[in-house]
């Protein structure tokens, strides 16, 4: 009687993993949905091209990914069209005066001064202190000590910047600004059954159930 428990107990696992691999774009095209709470929503639409869309909505704010399925090793993986940037800000160097001191501006992309924008100073990692911009995104930093500044600015993306002896001593930041693009960089998917598939999105695992 063991025996033949410990059998259905390993067709049973076998089935299970056979619904993970060997899937194809045709078997799964549709839409996939899955719902959050405070109005978070997200879906998957799945064309038989190999290609598929998703979209993401947190109440009047949402975004649109368009990419490309990709099979390997018999499971098929999700690619962006678009790459995430490496680093998240431009950096431009105007011409240098004689200083002691760092003298960095804050603008976005149009060259707009980002005031009130908060920059925090590391030493080896821990934070010794921290300023906000003035009107013409302009901060001051004496210490010659910091390796790391960070920038933040509300609508914009994070920016870190590693401080070495060869950092210029005047600095023009350029922030770019955040998106609800979703990058996605060859994550899984996983047939649950016929009606339902598991994805990873903003770093954690979601059920979309086919609409």
């Amino acid at each position: 009687m063991k025996f033949k428990i410990t059998i259905l107990y390993l067709f049973l696992l076998l089935v299970g993993c056979t619904s993970y691999k060997n899937i194809n774009v045709e078997k799964l095209k549709g839409k996939y949905v899955w719902k959050g709470i405070y109005g978070v929503g997200e879906s998957f639409e799945i064309k038989s091209d190999s290609t598929f869309t998703f979209s993401r909505a947190q109440g009047l704010i949402g975004g649109e990914t368009k990419g490309k399925i990709s099979s390997k090793n018999g499971y098929l993986h999700l690619f962006s069209e678009l790459k995430k940037d490496t680093i998240p800000f431009d950096i431009e160097i105007p011409n240098q005066q004689l200083q002691d001191f760092y003298e960095i501006k804050v603008v976005d992309q149009k060259s707009n001064p980002c005031h009130h924008a908060n920059c925090s100073f590391y030493i080896d990692n821990k934070l010794i202190g921290w300023k906000t911009t003035n009107k013409l995104g302009l901060i001051r930093v004496d210490s010659k000590d910091i390796n790391l500044i960070k920038f933040q600015f509300v609508g914009y993306q994070k920016a870190n910047l590693k401080i070495n002896k060869n950092t210029p001593k005047s600095l023009i930041i350029k922030l770019k600004e955040e998106t609800f693009y979703h990058y996605f960089d060859g994550q899984k998917i996983v047939k649950i059954n016929n009606n339902k598939i598991k994805v990873k999105t903003h770093n954690s695992y979601k059920v979309f159930k086919r609409k």
